[in-house]
């Protein structure tokens, strides 16, 4: 759950959903991991909605980094995170928010990786781990699988999906 949200009966009411970020590890081959994350980030942009995002910005690096004393691997396997960032690059602070991730803990974002010329809120972003290279190879917006008996979507936006080719490299990637 994220440490900090904003917004309770306004603000696209964040305080009031559980939003935060999951991880599951997968086992690609014997002993070969990749860990995934799902997140759900606070949305709007107000002052309060941006700053709530910076929190869990951290929040997420500091997880990913291993320096909230857990014995998390993400530093050293290949880590895939995808979700609803409610970041958009066209808003400066949240460009600075996603920077965090992308200039400063080393993620690529897979629509940029594929030059999409998407901006969407929800976004898939990955990095490369010890032994495993990640390479996007196709990205799609998923309007079709996402909808009811009707034709109806499922949410207030289509998820994205990314197809990504993955080599390993025992010694270390080269």
């Amino acid at each position: 759950h994220w440490k900090k949200s904003y917004g309770i009966m306004d603000h696209d009411n964040d305080s009031l959903a559980p939003k935060g970020f999951s991880c599951a590890v997968h086992e690609i081959i014997s002993g070969v991991y990749i860990d995934i994350y799902n997140l759900h980030m606070d949305a709007g942009d107000s002052e309060g909605d941006f700053s709530a995002r910076l929190s869990q910005m951290k929040q997420l690096i500091t997880e990913l980094s291993g320096d909230n004393g857990s014995s998390t691997s993400s530093i050293t396997r290949a880590v895939i995170i995808g979700g609803d960032w409610n970041i958009r690059r066209k808003r400066l602070k949240d460009a600075g928010i996603l920077d965090l991730l992308t200039e400063k803990a080393g993620y690529t974002d897979a629509a940029e990786s594929l030059k999409t010329g998407e901006d969407r809120i929800d976004r898939i972003l990955f990095k490369n781990g010890t032994n495993v290279k990640l390479t996007p190879v196709s990205y799609r917006v998923e309007r079709n699988l996402f909808v009811d008996e009707n034709g109806l979507p499922l949410s207030d936006h289509f998820p994205v999906s990314v197809v990504f080719k993955w080599e390993y490299f025992p010694a270390g990637l080269r």
